[in-house]
């Protein structure tokens, strides 16, 4: 997961440039109470060091939280997104 100011941008990154799926949490800081947003991205090994050599570029202060997931279900994409509007 990623916190930071620029949700949207990681979002064109990973759907331009992964060709991935991500989703976008409202989410709450327990610290200042304040409200942010979270994008939520899952990658394969090489899709990730993809996406953090692009976050340490482009958004270095971003919040990055990293899980392993054992097993993943889900159907892949058919068509663009673009193609989905």
């Amino acid at each position: 997961s990623i916190i930071c100011d620029q949700v949207d941008q990681v979002r064109d990154f990973v759907i331009g440039q992964l060709h991935s799926g991500a989703t976008i949490y409202s989410i709450t800081g327990a610290y200042h109470m304040e409200a942010r947003r979270e994008i939520v991205v899952l990658t394969d090994k090489y899709e990730y060091q993809k996406l953090m050599d692009y976050l340490q570029k482009h958004i270095p202060g971003a919040f990055v939280t990293v899980y392993n997931v054992s097993d993943a279900r889900y159907r892949p994409k058919t068509r663009a997104p673009e193609e989905l509007l």
